[in-house]
């Protein structure tokens, strides 16, 4: 589960983001949008509050204010500022299937290959990974150059 904050106010910190490396945090991943040039109007912060999956796929289908509340709180005590528990605004989005278990199956993948259809991604490689997006997308090129 993604959730964004808006702040009218700057949020003054020297990094871009925060990784949950311990998993002992509801919060995976946050980050400061501001910190991109352009992306965030000047003096006002924008914080994307990543869930970790296990509470994201327990709290997959709470309502939006539910939702967005955790997120506030969560990153207001993990930052250890009481402010940002007011955020001006708050938007979210679920990704029930952000990170794949297993691959896809491949007598799917080669029955579509057959019809010059072929699929790419992590969720084909089943590791829910940039690198493995990139090494399939690699590979599928590679039989693509050869199916021609």
């Amino acid at each position: 589960m993604t959730v964004v904050l808006g702040y009218e106010r700057g949020i003054d910190r020297p990094w871009y983001a925060l990784v949950n490396t311990d998993r002992e945090h509801d919060v995976g991943w946050l980050a400061r949008e501001e910190c991109k040039d352009g992306h965030v109007p000047a003096g006002e912060s924008l914080l994307v509050v990543q869930m970790a999956p296990d509470w994201s796929c327990e709290h997959y289908d709470d309502d939006a204010d539910t939702l967005c509340t955790a997120a506030v709180d969560a990153a207001a005590e993990l930052l250890d500022e009481p402010h940002l528990s007011d955020p001006d605004w708050t938007d979210h989005q679920g990704w029930r299937y952000a990170l794949p278990d297993d691959g896809a199956e491949t007598d799917l993948l080669d029955e579509a290959a057959a019809h010059d259809l072929y699929f790419t991604g992590d969720w084909v490689a089943g590791e829910a990974r940039l690198h493995a997006a990139l090494r399939d997308g690699l590979e599928t090129g590679e039989r693509l150059a050869a199916d021609i």
